[in-house]
């Protein structure tokens, strides 16, 4: 038996069609199965049909003229012969459809013609004139009225075709004859009546019987296949499931639960739950026989709800860690059949989960806590009451040319030099301290119970030790060193807020020459100023995810004929308490912290998005100029960002004009020189911004192929009066126009300031004195 295909799958319709038909659907799939039941077994009768014709031909032998008999009987062979070819095709070789149909027909014509050859014997016996003769053929009439009701029941018209013209034919007979009996001819029909509705009703009962046992049969193979669908399920999911009868007798087990328990569901059949699950029990209320009480009593799931210890059978084998629900088996509400108890494996997954756990809190490479391990320690500390009366000191340690180790000899060599410095900081504490690698080269210590000086020397101790240390790679030798951030902790401080202190006293005592201690001071100016730095950075990094970043833009007046008109973007940022904050508040703890990749991506996003929509505040604009810092120039990524956003954008490289400083350039002339190539072929052009801040501005101009110079401010602010400026001005215009590039004045901040760019034939003029910058809408 195939299996029903699942509900929704491509075979669904055609199974919903099949299962439930429509009443026409139902009556040709009716006939279609009588019909060919009909051709399976016909036959038979057919055989005995023709039997019978031999004995009652020789039965009129003698009484009737041989020549007639011997062709009546020719003919009804000949008919019977075809009828059993009929049959043998239909049988074998027919396939189910409109052609079975169409040889049902032909069934049918068959039967009435072998039905009508029997007419004759009529004739035969008024010829024959003898008792006999009539009473057999009412004899083989009446047979064949009722004993072919199975034939009725495959397919009743076959049956009426049969019969019908034996009984007509015969009350035509007995009216017909000369010395007829009308009352005889009636009484004929009647009990031909009779005989055939006899045979109606045990038509019907045979098929209501054949009927029933179909079902029963289909029903007990359907039943079948579910039972063997539910075990092969239970067989093969992962969790164990028992069931017993309702006095928590096993009756049977899957696969799993055998490989759980150690126990085969031979060996467990009859025993109590409770002894084939060996639980290793720790609170009475959870114990396995107080969930079985509790499940009979209720009538309801009950699940046990903490892991359990299973033991398996005979003790040898692991213990495991399992969860158990146990459920009522129903036959009604109320009526508890039985018990069925599914077990999980937790084991592994508990053990995962501890995993897990650990790898969360603790650091891969050396073992120690890593950052949220320290903060959960840290944290402990200021909110347990007996601790946080007692001193405690943070120490912060970042490891001195680090850097250097991962360039010269791979990630390997600075690996293991990790490793051995922990080793290395750990001999060194006390009892009750907590060492923790806060990531790359940087590591904290807690001191509990520690003061500030106490603190310090220990730090000395240490920064000592790391300057003695030598780590050998290879065929060379590093000495790392290390600088120390030491601040104490402070109940009414948040977690945040000491780690930040403490990473900044770090970083003075890095700038203040490395290998050294720098121990916090409440008036400490530098600390106070690298704090607030730390505060714009985190404010520059939630404006960031908060999309709190706005564009202005400030128009360039062109001071010569047929020049494009063009506007450069400036960026603002919107406080938390919604106020504007200018760049030069945020940008330079930016910098710091190396947030300008992030914010020139936003910037450079927002800035096309502007180009390509064309506020009405922007029309005529030809070029548009985007600061990018020196951070983004040298972010390796950055390039393949700008050309992306170009093509994601849509907008018009020609249009798009980048401005850098001289310092971005210094710091990495040769990745500077790639960056402008590749975007100057996509029709991007470039500026020069600040030229003639540094000393050797005119020395590195010829090796970068910008198109614009940007004077820097301080030769623009007293150009009026200054006769320096102007020549220095004038200077810098001159070599621009000679290598073909246009020169902007910046800081023009008044009338006459910028009287004077345009006598000294500068291109543009940029200031308050022009335009004063103006958030987009």
């Amino acid at each position: 038996m195939t299996e029903t295909p699942e509900v929704g799958g491509p075979e669904a319709p055609l199974q919903q069609a099949v299962t439930n038909p429509s009443p026409w659907a139902a009556s040709v799939g009716s006939d279609l199965t009588r019909i060919r039941r009909y051709h399976q077994v016909g036959h038979r009768g057919v055989i005995v049909s023709m039997l019978v014709a031999v004995a009652v031909a020789a039965a009129l032998a003698g009484l009737v003229p041989w020549q007639w008999v011997a062709a009546w009987l020719a003919t009804f062979l000949v008919i019977g012969a075809v009828r059993l070819v009929v049959f043998r095709h239909v049988a074998h070789r027919v396939p189910e459809g409109a052609s079975l149909r169409g040889w049902g027909h032909w069934a049918v014509v068959l039967s009435l013609i072998q039905g009508l050859a029997w007419l004759p014997l009529m004739w035969f016996a008024h010829i024959a004139d003898a008792v006999s003769v009539t009473l057999l053929l009412g004899l083989v009439f009446g047979l064949f009225a009722t004993g072919i009701v199975s034939i009725m029941g495959l397919y009743p018209p076959v049956y009426w075709a049969y019969v019908l013209p034996l009984v007509l034919g015969a009350f035509v007979w007995l009216m017909a004859m000369p010395d007829r009996h009308p009352f005889a001819a009636l009484a004929f029909l009647v009990a031909a009546g009779f005989m055939l509705r006899g045979a109606i009703d045990s038509s019907r009962q045979l098929r209501r019987s054949v009927t029933r046992r179909r079902e029963t049969s289909e029903l007990a193979q359907r039943l079948g296949l579910a039972k063997r669908r539910f075990q092969s399920t239970l067989a093969s999911i992962g969790d164990a499931v028992i069931t017993t009868g309702p006095d928590a007798r096993v009756e049977y087990m899957n696969r799993a639960a055998e490989q759980l328990t150690g126990w085969t569901e031979e060996q467990a059949s009859g025993r109590h739950l409770a002894s084939v699950l060996a639980l290793v029990e720790t609170a009475p209320s959870q114990s396995l026989t107080v969930l079985i009480e509790t499940c009979l009593a209720r009538g309801a799931q009950v699940n046990r709800d903490e892991d359990a210890r299973l033991v398996p059978r005979g003790g040898d084998g692991e213990e495991r860690l399992v969860q158990i629900g146990i459920s009522p088996l129903q036959d009604e509400p109320g009526e508890v059949r039985g018990l069925v108890a599914v077990i999980r494996d937790v084991t592994e997954l508990r053990g995962m989960a501890r995993q897990v756990y650990h790898q969360g809190l603790y650091d891969a490479l050396t073992g120690l806590p890593n950052r949220p391990g320290f903060q959960a320690v840290l944290r402990e500390v200021l909110t347990d009451p007996a601790r946080r009366e007692q001193p405690a000191v943070i120490c912060w340690l970042d490891l001195d040319r680090f850097k250097l180790v991962n360039d010269a000899c791979g990630h390997a060599a600075g690996d293991e030099m990790l490793r051995q410095i922990a080793g290395q900081m750990l001999v060194q504490l006390p009892e009750g301290a907590t060492l923790a690698r806060m990531g790359g080269d940087e590591f904290a210590l807690l001191l509990p119970g520690y003061t500030l000086d106490r603190a310090t020397t220990l730090a000395e101790r240490i920064r000592d030790e790391i300057a003695r240390f030598r780590f050998p790679w290879a065929d060379r030798v590093f000495n790392p060193g290390v600088s120390v951030g030491v601040v104490p902790v402070t109940a009414r401080d948040g977690v945040g807020a000491i780690l930040a202190a403490a990473d900044t006293a770090c970083y003075i005592a890095k700038e203040q020459g490395s290998n050294r201690v720098h121990v916090a001071d409440p008036d400490d100016m530098t600390l106070a100023d690298r704090h607030g730095q730390v505060e714009w950075a985190a404010k520059v990094q939630n404006a960031l995810d908060e999309n709190r970043f706005r564009l202005r833009y400030q128009r360039l007046e062109a001071l010569q004929p047929d020049l494009p008109a063009k506007v450069e973007f400036l960026l603002t940022m919107i406080d938390d308490d919604g106020a504007l904050v200018g760049p030069a508040q945020f940008l330079p703890a930016a910098e710091r912290f190396g947030l300008m990749p992030a914010l020139d991506r936003h910037v450079v996003h927002m800035a096309m998005n502007v180009v390509v929509e064309g506020p009405r505040e922007l029309a005529g604009v030809d070029q548009y100029a985007i600061n990018l810092s020196g951070q983004s120039i040298n972010d390796p990524e950055f390039l393949g960002f700008v050309l992306e956003a170009i093509r994601e954008i849509g907008v018009d490289p020609t249009r798009l004009c980048f401005e850098i400083t001289e310092t971005a350039v210094i710091s990495n002339m040769s990745r500077a020189q790639a960056f402008i190539a590749r975007l100057r072929e996509q029709g991007c052009r470039f500026s020069l911004d600040d030229f003639g801040s540094g000393l050797s501005s005119f020395g590195y101009l010829r090796a970068l192929p910008v198109d614009c110079l940007k004077i820097d401010g301080q030769f623009v602010r007293h150009l009026a009066t200054d006769q320096v400026d102007q020549s220095m001005v004038r200077c810098i215009n001159q070599v621009g126009h000679t290598m073909g590039m246009l020169t902007v004045a910046e800081f023009v901040e008044d009338a006459a300031a910028l009287e004077r760019v345009r006598a000294l034939g500068v291109d543009y003029a940029q200031g308050y004195a022009v335009h004063h910058p103006v958030l987009l809408s």
